[in-house]
């Protein structure tokens, strides 16, 4: 149950850092668009957008970037320290 909750935590995370980014929040359904999780994190269907998770000190930490620069950004480097 804990792995269960702490994936569903982590994918919420993700969702709702892209639907922030896009400006929509939750009038975008969450069940709209797939979260695919692996080496790279990506919505399904979509270039050009970059996904961060990070786990630190029991909160999970996400941030979305459509477009621009590839590379993962400094301020997820410096937590996971």
């Amino acid at each position: 149950a804990a792995d269960r909750d702490f994936e569903f935590t982590k994918l919420w995370a993700l969702k709702e850092s892209y639907l922030k980014a896009r400006g929509t929040g939750l009038k975008t359904p969450t069940s709209s668009f797939s979260v695919l999780c692996g080496e790279r994190i990506e919505i399904a269907g979509r270039r050009g957008v970059g996904l961060w998770h990070c786990f630190r000190d029991g909160f999970h930490f996400a941030l979305c970037r459509l477009g621009g620069e590839s590379g993962e950004p400094e301020v997820f480097e410096k937590l996971q320290l």
